[in-house]
């Protein structure tokens, strides 16, 4: 127990000197020579470089998006007027409500039509559409569909 600091626990024992900022042994401390430390700013230099115009560039290329999108919407706006992005919404929820109902109306009509004639009945006559259905929109192409090999291969055409 004499052993003991003022604290009730034993003190570390250290072989050697350790550099108290780092936690590290004398041995394992890499100290930079000046042509290396000048080859290091030199490098980060070059990366921020780099960095920065990569930046401009990005900043550039998406104030050309924006300018060709707002001339592509003033040019919508002098052909077809101002948008009206609330009644935009509400006709295409619309559209979507309706549509359903029609698809429920067509398949009961094609139940009625086929019972009726299996029964040996007068198939009774096809209704009135409620809403005239859009084609679906064609999902774009999965990313996996893509070939990006380089290479071309006529056979898979063929």
């Amino acid at each position: 127990a004499d052993r003991m600091g003022a604290r009730g626990r034993a003190a570390p024992r250290r072989a050697t000197e350790v550099d108290t900022e780092a936690e590290v042994a004398p041995w394992e401390t890499e100290t930079e020579t000046e042509t290396e430390r000048q080859a290091r700013y030199k490098r980060e230099a070059e990366e921020m470089k780099l960095k920065w115009d990569a930046r401009r560039l990005e900043e550039k290329q998406s104030a050309e998006r924006r300018i060709a999108f707002a001339a592509k919407e003033k040019e919508r706006v002098m052909v077809y007027g101002k948008r009206d992005l609330v009644m935009e919404a509400y006709e295409a929820r619309m559209y979507e409500e309706a549509r359903v109902l029609e698809v429920c109306r067509k398949q009961r009509e094609v139940y009625e039509r086929t019972k009726a004639f299996k029964l040996g009945r007068p198939l009774p006559p096809k209704g009135e559409p409620y809403v005239k259905l859009r084609p679906v929109v064609p999902t774009p192409p999965k990313a996996e569909d893509f070939d990006l090999s380089g290479h071309y291969y006529p056979q898979e055409d063929v």
